[in-house]
């Protein structure tokens, strides 16, 4: 076996071991709330930081704006400086240590619809010398997730059946038949669907045909946004549908 082939086994079994092993995500993070008004305390959420191993950690803060487009993918965008005001941005946290953090709101006062931020917390990788001159270099660096919202002065949701048409799915070997709806919502805040109850409607069908649109690919719906999605043919005859959303429910 060449030494190419030991470094990929190596580097194989380290991030196996990162991605799987549960002592490896060593920062916390608890936050007084996840929901930021423009104006006034509420703009401000706090929280604490805490470092759960017995190595210092150094710690990156970063925050994204962040959006869902119609085919379900995440967009990530850098943010500019008039929005947040986090401190600090960075901290070495001493072993089993925590520290206070402060996010403020700083944009607008007045916003059409909620925006959705994506707050990161990451260990900063520390190279060494010796891990330069090291053959195989690799870094552990854990992250931290939360969901930010930064809500409007009144807030509300409305989910629409935008369009329903027959198309045929890209992913079909065969000429497989699919519905396409486009799902909109039309509300200025988010939308995290348990239900989506629509009536299928054709020219052809002899009675209305009730779907449940309800899928992995609708879990979260960002204001103002649309998802498109594929759901199977309930009936060979319809050509020409027409949906109605008959009833939606929503979790928390």
């Amino acid at each position: 076996m060449t030494n190419r082939r030991v470094v990929s086994w190596i580097t194989i079994v380290i991030v196996g071991i990162c991605l799987f092993n549960p002592a490896l995500y060593s920062i916390g993070l608890d936050l007084s709330g996840k929901e930021i008004s423009t104006t006034g305390k509420g703009s401000i959420i706090s929280g604490f930081i805490k470092n759960s191993t017995d190595q210092a950690l150094p710690i990156e803060i970063t925050v994204k704006r962040f959006n869902i487009d119609i085919n379900g993918k995440e967009i990530l965008t850098d943010i500019g400086k008039n929005e947040f005001f986090f401190s600090p941005a960075r901290l070495l946290l001493r072993p089993n240590e925590k520290q206070a953090f402060t996010m403020r709101w700083i944009g607008e006062k007045s916003i059409d619809q909620e925006q959705v931020y994506w707050l990161s917390l990451d260990e900063v990788p520390i190279k060494t010398d010796k891990d330069k001159s090291s053959p195989i270099q690799f870094t552990v660096k854990t992250s931290v997730i939360q969901y930010i919202y930064v809500k409007p002065e009144n807030p509300r949701s409305e989910l629409a059946i935008e369009s329903v048409m027959v198309t045929q799915s890209v992913e079909a070997t065969q000429n497989i038949k699919m519905l396409e709806f486009i799902v909109a919502n039309k509300g200025n805040t988010h939308i995290r669907p348990a239900e989506i109850l629509v009536e299928i409607n054709d020219e052809k069908l002899s009675k209305p045909i009730q779907i449940n649109l309800i899928g992995r690919d609708i879990e979260f719906l960002p204001a103002g946004s649309k998802r498109r999605l594929l759901r199977p043919l309930p009936n060979t005859a319809i050509s020409k549908p027409i949906a109605k959303l008959i009833q939606s429910k929503s979790s928390i």
